[in-house]
């Protein structure tokens, strides 16, 4: 069965939610494929905890990436008996909840919905936690992190003027997601403990200038925001810059990525595209590029000049108008 295929077959049951359901849902629990360990993610909250804790989680692997998602109450309940699974999304108004705080071996953390946030000096319990994140978290105290060994942190729809000045302290970190408006006007305002090598500028933080980043020689992951943020872009050129994601631009030109040959990922997201995708052909080094997401975006796109491009995969929303689908072979264009 193929990815897309097991995934909604595993929604299907989830909505179902019966004990029959459950017992094909648990024939699946050790699929790895990214999918598949998102449905198995996400189905927990359609069935009683307990039980299916017992027929796909005590056990399951949910993959490399994949978050374990918890809402409730009766979901909490059963961390104890999860403690293989080291990445949690934590959502709903639980504060930091004493049944979070035994999962002891975390390593990855986001809190979402969470308006009981003003303390997490609780989160010293997690030793070996290097990933942070919060969306929609109306309270937060970046205090309660400074004593973290984080590498990355995520502040995802967060409410404007969250004082940022409590990350200069976090020594190890690498990479940065802001979505919110602070006193900084540019990038090298952040209060950074030293340049990143992965930087995030979405809708919240589109006013960012990215004067600054063009001295930090080693950033390889980069998102920008908006016409501004593409347009300065266009006229640097960080020497390792692998993976680029574009957000909300009215108007997007690709030539405009011509100093960026190097890429390998990027990924274009609620964009107007001027020109088609034509002028990626042009790209000095396009042999580089693998990996290619189109979400969102319009008018019609023609894929038909990058389809002799045999190393490149091509993720698209399901609905984009799109041409030039049949000249690609299965498995290198997926839509979802």
């Amino acid at each position: 069965m193929s990815e897309a295929a097991a995934a909604a077959t595993i929604r299907t049951a989830a909505v179902v939610g019966t004990p029959r359901a459950l017992e094909f849902v648990s024939k699946v629990r050790n699929d790895l494929r990214f999918e598949v360990c998102h449905e198995l993610s996400g189905s927990w909250r359609r069935f009683d905890a307990e039980a299916y804790t017992d027929a796909v989680l005590t056990d399951g692997a949910l993959g490399p990436v994949v978050f374990l998602q918890v809402h409730t109450a009766d979901q909490l309940a059963q961390l104890p008996r999860l403690r293989h699974l080291t990445r949690i999304r934590l959502e709903g108004k639980h504060g930091v909840p004493p049944g979070l705080l035994d999962h002891e071996g975390l390593e990855e953390l986001f809190f979402a919905s969470n308006p009981m946030l003003d303390d997490l000096s609780p989160l010293s319990a997690f030793p070996g936690l290097k990933l942070l994140g919060f969306d929609a978290c109306s309270a937060v105290d970046l205090r309660g992190v400074r004593n973290l060994t984080l590498e990355t942190l995520y502040l995802y729809r967060m409410p404007d003027g969250l004082d940022l000045t409590p990350i200069a302290e976090l020594v190890q970190l690498s990479h940065l997601g802001l979505d919110c408006a602070s006193q900084a006007a540019c990038v090298e305002d952040l209060p950074l403990p030293a340049p990143l090598s992965g930087l995030g500028l979405y809708a919240g933080a589109g006013h960012l200038s990215l004067r600054g980043i063009e001295a930090w020689s080693g950033l390889e992951w980069l998102t920008v925001s908006g016409p501004a943020q593409a347009t300065e872009l266009a006229r640097i050129r960080p020497p390792r810059l692998r993976t680029l994601q574009l957000l909300n631009h009215p108007s997007l030109d690709p030539a405009s990525l011509a100093r960026h040959g190097a890429l390998t990922d990027l990924y274009i997201s609620g964009c107007t595209l001027t020109s088609g995708l034509e002028p990626l052909r042009e790209l000095q080094h396009l042999t580089h590029l693998t990996h290619l997401s189109i979400h969102q975006c319009g008018p019609a796109i023609d894929l038909t000049p990058l389809a002799d491009l045999d190393q490149l995969r091509i993720d698209l929303t399901a609905g984009v108008p799109v041409l030039g689908t049949g000249l690609f072979p299965p498995g290198k264009l997926r839509s979802y």
